[in-house]
């Protein structure tokens, strides 16, 4: 499912969230950890926020499509699942399905949009800047 491109299904993607912080030793919810790509659509959210997530801050990391292409085919190299047709379902799942997650997060005055297409280090001394007064961060 995953290496055809396809978003896996909220309650596994839940379940994996929850068990990051049983590994730390306690609650996941009690943790503090970053959460990459997650959650990734509607039914993502839904089902982390019922289980009790409530993130202290959403960086969203702003990239055209060619750039973002480009550097997953890149790190592709050793990768059997980031071919060019799975990059493009991924691609095209994350414009119909993703845009509403940031939205949700821009309400709650969680979200910090950061050019991702800058260099990794520039993106992050902006993610620092953007977290800096977070708290507990």
């Amino acid at each position: 499912m995953i290496s055809g491109g396809d978003v896996a299904s909220a309650g596994r993607d839940s379940d994996h969230c929850g068990g990051v912080g049983d590994t730390a030793g306690g609650s996941w919810l009690a943790a503090r950890f970053v959460v990459d790509g997650f959650p990734r659509n509607g039914p993502n959210r839904a089902a982390w926020t019922a289980a009790g997530g409530r993130p202290a801050a959403v960086l969203e990391l702003v990239c055209a499509p060619d750039v973002l292409r480009s550097r997953l085919l890149r790190r592709g190299q050793g990768r059997a699942d980031d071919t060019a047709a799975v990059v493009e379902r991924r691609l095209a799942l994350a414009a119909a399905e993703g845009g509403g997650i940031a939205a949700y997060y821009e309400r709650q005055g969680l979200l910090s949009r950061l050019d991702g297409a800058r260099t990794v280090g520039e993106v992050l001394d902006a993610a620092v800047v953007a977290l800096d007064g977070v708290d507990g961060w």
